[in-house]
């Protein structure tokens, strides 16, 4: 399912004209990107919480050559799904 679809099944469900669906989901993608650049937990009670790990810096090797490249360290965004969410996936709810 890509944003799209996301929208008009939340527009159907809600009876909310799909333009200020998008708007919802845009400011809801802001405001988590936001809390991650400031290394902050999104907690949405039932869904899951994103958050923020450190990878430390690795060699890895370039595909065609065999050469060894320096992979830097970096911050990655992972999601955590909730408890709830969990056992709905595995026929709980």
């Amino acid at each position: 399912m890509d944003k799209r679809l996301i929208i008009v099944e939340i527009s159907k469900r809600t009876k909310i004209r799909q333009v200020y669906v998008m708007r919802l989901l845009s400011a809801l993608h802001e405001t988590v990107k936001d809390a991650l650049m400031q290394d902050e937990k999104v907690k949405i009670t039932g869904l899951g919480s994103f958050i923020t790990v450190r990878q430390q810096a690795k060699q890895g090797r370039h595909m065609r050559t065999g050469a060894r490249v320096a992979i830097p360290a970096r911050r990655k965004a992972k999601f955590k799904p909730g408890v709830d969410l969990i056992a709905a996936i595995n026929g709980g709810k």
